[in-house]
């Protein structure tokens, strides 16, 4: 999966001028390849069309650019396996590897009913199932931190009137 990166607020002349030779950048609606930075001013060619070359300056990128990245810099996801790790209350595991966005293999050996099959994309509900059933993702907790009115319950000490009003949140 390609992430495009933003730059539609950035404000610091550095991150212009780190911008390498090679790199694809959106213009005015139009994909163009940086050719050369000197610092000030990027020389750009349209990836579509070979004879079209355009100077930038930094303000003129800043107001209707946008940076997509290196193509040689980006790595592929779909020949990156990534392996996730499930750890149950009792120390069992749940191995999931994922390629391409999608769930390769599956190693239950916790016992527990795990409903994503292989082929499956890989998403944040798992995160989710993980936190319901006592799970723990990559040896962090998946499950947000309770809060009441926007404080977390840890910082509301005993005997608040919050602590009674909303006990069923203090519960462990």
């Amino acid at each position: 999966m390609n992430h495009i990166q933003l730059y539609e607020g950035f404000l610091t002349l550095p991150e212009f001028k780190d911008i390498k030779p090679g790199s694809l950048v959106n213009y005015m609606g139009g994909v163009y390849s940086v050719e050369e930075n000197d610092g000030n001013i990027l020389t750009l060619s349209n990836v579509d069309e070979e004879d079209e070359k355009m100077e930038v300056n930094y303000n003129m990128f800043k107001q209707k650019g946008r940076y997509i990245g290196n193509p040689e810099e980006e790595l592929d996801e779909s020949s990156n396996p990534k392996e996730i790790i499930l750890t149950s209350r009792q120390n069992r595991d749940i191995t999931i590897t994922v390629l391409g966005g999608h769930i390769e293999t599956i190693d239950n050996k916790s016992g527990v009913n795990f409903p994503y099959k292989i082929g499956q994309y890989y998403n944040r509900s798992i995160e989710t199932w993980a936190c319901n059933n006592g799970f723990k993702v990559d040896g962090k907790d998946p499950c947000q931190e309770e809060k009441v009115f926007g404080i977390r319950t840890k910082d509301i000490p005993q005997g608040h009137e919050l602590r009674m009003l909303f006990p069923h949140k203090f519960r462990k």
